[in-house]
């Protein structure tokens, strides 16, 4: 496709997106999580984001902070990471549903140094991306409150097995 024709395809997407009700809902929610790699616990904030039109489709992130862990007298490991998945729901009646999960994961770790002569030694950071591959399941509890339960496996230098569970507020618009 040449750069000429591209201009035109942008103009028709946007007016065949914005001529086109949508209806869409948007949960928020957080909880914890605990790491295989990381061994410890760890607290996640995240939302998703559905669109009705594409039956049994989310896309969502999360955030997950873990606690800081001392690995030696005077390091520490700090460990975080930025997950962006989209989810399959295979599974829905009345209040319980499951789905599938896949995505991209960038997690950071971290070593830093809290001992003696500390601008001798240095602190170390690594930042690597990986691929997301689970399955959850929510519980309605309310029309304003769902329960959550995740098990993922993120395949990278920092392969992990994690477990979350928290809640989530739909919020439609």
């Amino acid at each position: 496709m040449s750069f000429k024709v591209l201009p035109i395809v942008s103009l028709l997407s946007l007016f065949m997106l914005t001529s086109t009700k949508v209806h869409a809902q948007v949960s928020l929610g957080g909880g914890l999580s605990y790491g295989t790699e990381a061994e410890t616990i760890g607290l996640t904030i995240g939302g998703l984001y559905t669109i009705e039109e594409v039956e049994h489709l989310r896309v969502g992130g999360n955030f997950v902070w873990y606690l800081p862990k001392e690995v030696s007298r005077f390091y520490d490991q700090r460990w975080f990471e930025l997950n962006i998945n989209a989810n399959y729901t295979i599974y829905e009646k009345d209040e319980v549903s499951a789905y599938v999960l896949s995505g991209l994961n960038f997690a950071n770790v971290a070593l830093k140094y809290e001992g003696p002569n500390a601008s001798v030694f240095s602190n170390t950071s690594d930042l690597k991306a990986g691929l997301n591959l689970g399955v959850g399941g929510e519980y309605v509890i309310t029309n304003q409150l769902k329960a959550f339960a995740e098990f993922k496996f993120t395949l990278s230098n920092f392969d992990q097995a994690a477990l979350s569970a928290g809640i989530r507020l739909p919020i439609p618009f």
